[in-house]
């Protein structure tokens, strides 16, 4: 998978710098970038849909899936559960941006195996997102 940046999204750089000893902080000059990553993953992480709009889907505990990233041809509705693996960004409420996800169990396949209640819990996260 080749990872590509949005906005917001906290990301490690891996460059080819040229330092210069000429200074107390040996401050350099960044030659050539070679890689861009996130800088976290948390990966295979179960989460629920909570909104769907037309560019996203809210995944509540402040994480988000662009409309882009999930697979074509399949539909993702209020209640449903995916795997997601999720990156750290700062992008309006969010924290967590999913970069890769799965679906997981249909709310309706959840709720006719349980005899019409689920018990799921959500990740609980602190105020960063971890």
């Amino acid at each position: 998978m080749t990872f590509v940046p949005k906005k917001g999204d906290w990301v490690t750089l891996k460059c080819a710098v040229q330092l210069d000893d000429g200074y107390v902080d040996k401050q350099g000059e960044i030659l050539e970038l070679l890689k861009v990553f996130p800088a976290r993953i948390l990966s295979n992480q179960k989460v629920e849909v909570e909104r769907c709009f037309p560019e996203f889907v809210d995944l509540g505990n402040y994480a988000y899936l662009l409309r882009e990233t999930f697979t074509t041809g399949t539909d993702l509705h209020t209640g449903d559960y995916v795997l997601a693996d999720l990156i750290e960004c700062a992008y309006s409420k969010f924290t967590h941006r999913s970069i890769k996800v799965t679906p997981h169990q249909e709310r309706e396949d959840l709720l006719r195996r349980s005899g019409g209640h689920h018990h799921w819990r959500k990740p609980l996260y602190n105020h960063r997102g971890v």
